[in-house]
């Protein structure tokens, strides 16, 4: 389930960029965190902390400042 999720968040990325899809599967990396997707719903019980933007926006929004600032 973890690699169909970070397949699918790399496809999404791509399609923003305006990049063709392609995307090679590998092993995911040792370390000692099994598996990478937090709970957003505790952050917002919590701190009352809520998106403002949707993943797409926000990938596009990450994409064009790494395009317009490529040293960084």
């Amino acid at each position: 389930m973890a690699r169909a999720v970070w397949c699918g968040l790399a496809r999404r990325l791509l399609r923003v960029m305006g990049k063709p899809e392609r995307t090679e599967n590998r092993p995911a990396p040792e370390g000692p965190v099994a598996r990478r997707r937090p709970d957003t719903a505790k952050v917002e019980e919590a701190v009352g902390f809520r998106p403002r933007v949707t993943l797409d926006e926000g990938l596009a929004g990450t994409a064009a400042w790494y395009s317009a600032h490529p040293r960084a």
